[in-house]
């Protein structure tokens, strides 16, 4: 492992064995291709000074490939800093620093790395890197890894961005091609959006993981995220997004092949959690607790569980107008129910339906052996067996405590539908003021304490009520 210097303001690029402005020997790097030239290898230490904001030219920062071992670090030090190699001090502050106030909002000093004002100049960055406080901002494009298999990168409290006020140019994370298992990590980093059109690309073959950090938006972009046809997956939780105002969250193409998407503990705008072309290609999006009006008291506008789930054959909302009186509550907006709607067309009884998502519930004393589920709907008719299902996983009875024996409620493949059990454990207040109340009881056998796991599949078209608070007996 060597410790090498970069300053992009420099005029002269040396041996990056020094912080000089000059070539040769006590030198320092000007730009990081020319790092990578000089020798820079997996396993080095590269520490960059100052921020350059008049960069013109294309680069492509290449690192290791993944067989090559350890990623090439990349770390943030302070403008006065001349010691080789740095202390932990001359890190610009933040948590792995160890500052008293590691908010992305407050650093010692702006972030050093490159950008421009005047030239849309694209930065590909390949292989495995980890960098640590420093700003990647060009005019044109940023691309994260593209034609490395397994490339990983790591970006902890970095400010990212592509594009400006004249040119629509994006943040593509993944590869355009065929390369597998990428993975890609953002850790309390600022990504800035520039324009209408700006947006985050999900290319294909690997996970997009965004811990903490938050979206600037210099202008509002329309959408944060967007698809191509690849299978990229997202994972984001405690990213703010609120930035985006009426921005939505997540476009889908047309001709996505795969996604899953998934959003805990972030806050977003009043725009949708997912828009465009919803189709019948294998893809899913999840969000929880991710409010659209972060800062805000909790009211019964706003439950505190914020639940959104949507695939190509459905939608599951947390409904706070149609729950179970007796059922499930929040703890502070009251009660409420999971409000799964199938769409039209990508529903085929009897193995396609809307999965709701799992619930864990503990069985407490060892003597339960029934497990009722309350649903509704919005009207007066009833709900078949063959309209929705119960799947329940639990421990197999044989001393094993992994939840591994499936069993389910519902309709037999060849059975003839019949109306389920009117619901008669607590009733239920309806937004329209009239529905019908239904329940399903599933038998737990043996007896045991320990958790199981249960969810709803809704095979209909309408939506259907379900109480995420089962009753034990």
């Amino acid at each position: 492992m060597t410790d090498r210097f970069l300053d992009y303001t420099h005029t002269n690029s040396g041996d990056g064995d020094g912080w000089a402005d000059q070539t040769g020997a006590g030198g320092a790097f000007n730009t990081i291709p020319l790092a990578v030239t000089g020798g820079l290898i997996a396993g080095d230490i590269l520490y960059i000074r100052h921020m350059k904001t008049d960069k013109t030219g294309d680069e492509t920062w290449t690192g290791p490939t993944a067989n090559a071992g350890l990623p090439i670090m990349v770390l943030g030090v302070k403008a006065a800093t001349t010691a080789t190699p740095p202390v932990n001090s001359d890190l610009i502050d933040g948590q792995w620093e160890g500052s008293a106030d590691p908010a992305w909002d407050t650093p010692a000093e702006a972030l050093p790395g490159v950008g421009s004002t005047s030239d849309a100049f694209d930065i590909i960055i390949n292989g495995n890197w980890f960098f640590y406080a420093t700003n990647i901002d060009p005019a044109g494009n940023l691309t994260i890894t593209t034609g490395n298999a397994d490339a990983d990168q790591t970006y902890v409290e970095c400010g990212l961005s592509a594009g400006d006020a004249v040119n629509t140019k994006f943040m593509n994370f993944g590869s355009a091609g065929s390369e597998q298992g990428i993975k890609i990590g953002l850790i309390n980093c600022e990504v800035v959006s520039t324009r209408a059109q700006w947006r985050m690309n999900l290319a294909r073959s690997g996970l997009l993981s965004i811990i903490g950090g938050k979206l600037t938006a210099t202008v509002a972009p329309s959408s944060v995220f967007g698809t191509g046809v690849g299978d990229m997956n997202l994972y984001a939780n405690g990213f703010d997004m609120s930035a985006v105002g009426a921005g939505n969250i997540l476009e889908i193409d047309t001709n996505v092949q795969s996604l899953q998407a998934k959003f805990v503990n972030c806050a977003k705008g009043s725009g949708a959690l997912v828009t465009g072309s919803i189709n019948d290609r294998p893809w899913r999006v999840e969000s929880y607790n991710t409010d659209a009006n972060p800062g805000t008291t909790l009211t019964s506008a706003g439950a505190i569980l914020d639940l959104e789930i949507q695939d190509q054959k459905g939608e599951i909302v947390q409904s706070e107008v149609t729950f179970r009186n007796a059922g499930a509550d929040d703890g502070t907006s009251g009660n409420y129910s999971l409000a799964i709607t199938g769409t039209t067309g990508n529903l085929t009884q009897p193995y396609r339906g809307i999965e709701g998502p799992w619930n864990m519930l503990r069985m407490g004393s060892g003597l339960e052996t029934t497990m009722t589920v309350h649903i509704a709907n919005d009207s007066a008719g009833d709900l078949n067996d063959d309209d929705v299902r119960i799947e329940v996983l639990q421990p197999n009875g044989s001393g094993d405590l992994a939840a591994n024996e499936y069993k389910f409620k519902g309709m037999s493949l060849l059975g003839t539908p019949a109306a389920m059990t009117d619901g008669t454990d607590g009733d239920w207040t309806f937004d329209t003021g009239d529905g019908n109340a239904q329940e399903i009881a599933v038998t737990i056998d043996p007896a045991y304490q320990g958790t199981i796991y249960w969810r709803a599949i809704n095979y209909t078209t309408n939506t259907v009520y379900v109480d995420p608070l089962p009753v034990l007996s």
